[in-house]
């Protein structure tokens, strides 16, 4: 399974064998850490109030959010860690906005 660490390095592995040695050699070498089984459910959608639920892992640890129209996240349960808060954040906007807003249908 590829998984994207950055915009220029690929990483094949299988997830039994030696995904905890890729996070640590990405956390040595500075990469952004990855999140995983990312979730997402729309809650809101009208004119005035656009609004999506969203769940992931983040190094074994389940965050739960909210994410508005306006690019504004709020946090449910437990927050991630302030060292890790803005890397997450832009990773949740990238992931929405591939998600959500981005067309992904192929031309006919």
């Amino acid at each position: 399974m590829p998984v994207r660490a950055s915009t220029s390095v690929f990483f094949l592995f299988s997830i039994n064998d030696c995904c905890d040695k890729i996070i640590l050699h990405l956390q040595r070498k500075g990469e952004r850490l990855l999140l995983t089984h990312f979730q997402w459910k729309e809650r809101k959608n009208n004119i005035i109030n656009k609004e999506w639920s969203f769940s992931f892992f983040f190094q074994g640890t389940y965050y739960r959010g909210s994410y508005f129209k306006d690019g504004t996240i709020t946090w449910s349960d437990n927050h991630p860690p302030e060292s890790q808060l803005n890397n997450i954040e832009n990773q949740v906007h990238d992931l929405i906005l591939f998600h959500i807003f981005e067309d992904h249908t192929p031309p006919m």
